[in-house]
């Protein structure tokens, strides 16, 4: 008899944590990633002028579920490449940011550290 009721007390708490936590992931959150930036295709006999960072402070909002989902398949990256970029000094925005970032529906880009770059 001892037996049964320790069995029955772990599946309790293993039922219990498990409804808690499919509850708690229906909530909206907030997360702050560092992400890659990557510059890439740098034409031949050019270079880039100002230094770039290695990584981009970006901050996320999304369901738990999503947002986990996004998170723990793969970092964001941004990769852009130099040929695809306008000639002069145009800085990337956020806007350039967010449009490189692929996010599941229901996870949105809110901020990203620096917001803009010259490149």
């Amino acid at each position: 008899m001892q037996r049964r009721s320790i069995y029955i007390v772990i599946f309790s708490t293993l039922f219990g944590v498990l409804a808690w936590f499919s509850v708690t992931m229906r909530e909206d959150y907030e997360t702050t990633v560092l992400s890659p930036f990557v510059l890439k295709e740098i034409p031949a006999g050019m270079a880039v002028q100002t230094p770039l960072p290695r990584t981009v402070q970006l901050r996320f909002r999304g369901e738990g579920w999503r947002l986990a989902g996004v998170l723990l398949a793969h970092a964001p990256r941004l990769v852009f490449s130099a040929t695809m970029l306008p000639a002069g000094h145009k800085p990337l925005t956020f806007k350039d940011f967010a449009d490189r970032i692929s996010l599941a529906p229901g996870v949105r880009l809110l901020e990203a550290k620096p917001d803009s770059l010259l490149i």
